[in-house]
């Protein structure tokens, strides 16, 4: 992978990983918890296989709850 190709999939896995957790905040306040526990079991393993792929993930790092 290039530079340019490395910083897209960076970009990519951020919004993605984003989205997934506004969605999940969203339905913890709509009080649908299985909703928003399945959600994370989903956010949580496409962060795993992304730093199994040798994806830098650092600035979502924070974002783990």
């Amino acid at each position: 992978m290039n530079g340019l190709e490395i910083v897209w999939a960076i970009v990519v896995i951020n919004i993605v990983y984003v989205s997934l957790f506004t969605l999940r905040i969203i339905w913890v306040m709509k009080s649908q918890q299985l909703l928003a526990s399945l959600l994370s079991m989903m956010s949580c393993a496409s962060k795993a296989a992304a730093l199994l792929a040798g994806m830098p993930t650092g600035v979502t790092a924070g974002v783990w709850s």
